[in-house]
């Protein structure tokens, strides 16, 4: 998360990066890719979608899936997975997120029920079946969950 000039959140992404243009990223150059090559499982696992998990063709539909666990966090107020760290959260994360498509656990205030549906479907398997973060922040202004810029 970074804050502009006015204060606003921005939702960021370092971690997740594809090298754009005749020069190289400083990331990509330290991690040996290829050129036009995305990164692979660099990131923070409780946020990562399973199609980089598993070193899969990816897009945007993966930051998608993280925004929903970003949701999900502000909606409860608490890190998501928060039980698990370290290997112990790299084994939960394979065998039960990537595997069995296990997601946390809407325990929403009645006050946020309305975006329950949006973090399902932001964190759906299938990557194609996520919103788009044009369709998300319309949603999300529209019905004046969030404000959205």
């Amino acid at each position: 998360m970074l804050l502009d000039d006015g204060l606003h959140a921005k939702v960021s992404d370092f971690g997740i990066t594809k090298r754009n243009g005749k020069t190289s990223s400083s990331l990509g150059a330290r991690l040996g890719v290829a050129f036009g090559a995305h990164t692979t499982a660099v990131g923070t696992a409780r946020y990562m979608a399973p199609e980089v998990l598993l070193s899969a063709e990816y897009s945007f539909p993966c930051d998608v899936y993280s925004f929903g666990m970003l949701l999900w966090e502000l909606t409860h107020d608490r890190v998501v997975f928060r039980d698990f760290r370290g290997r112990r959260l790299q084994k939960f994360v394979t065998s039960k997120v990537v595997m069995n498509g296990v997601r946390p656990q809407l325990e929403l205030d009645p006050s946020l029920e309305a975006i329950g549906p949006l973090i399902t479907a932001c964190w759906g398997g299938v990557p194609a079946d996520r919103p788009t973060m044009e369709k998300l922040a319309d949603e999300l202004n529209t019905n004046r969950i969030l404000h959205v810029y």
